[in-house]
């Protein structure tokens, strides 16, 4: 885990329709901001070129969804690919809105 990692900032969300998983519905999950190091993850492993912006958001948001209540594993860009454009957008500013929102590093007394 990175220093940055460490202090992350976490939002829990409740998609509008939910998740589709192995036919079932998800609503409840738990985000955390994204990070630089994130981003060069996707271009660099994922081989996601940033500038393939829905694609690139899914393999980004993929791997910033810390869990799905109810769901035991991890989610993947195809998972998201199941989302309803509503759940899509909604989760998209709930990003935004972490990301903006983030959490102070620690200061020295």
């Amino acid at each position: 885990m990175s220093n940055a990692e460490q202090n992350f900032a976490t939002q829990s969300i409740t998609l509008p329709i939910g998740l589709k998983i192995k036919d079932k519905l998800y609503q409840k999950m738990i985000i955390r901001e994204e990070f630089v190091e994130d981003m060069e993850k996707v271009e660099r492993e994922d081989k996601v070129p940033a500038y393939m912006s829905i694609n690139f958001r899914k393999h980004l948001y993929a791997r910033c969804i810390v869990k799905v209540e109810g769901f035991e594993g991890f989610v993947t860009p195809s998972m998201l690919s199941t989302l309803k454009r509503r759940d899509w957008n909604y989760l998209t500013d709930q990003f935004d809105k972490l990301g903006d929102e983030g959490k102070p590093e620690s200061k020295a007394e």
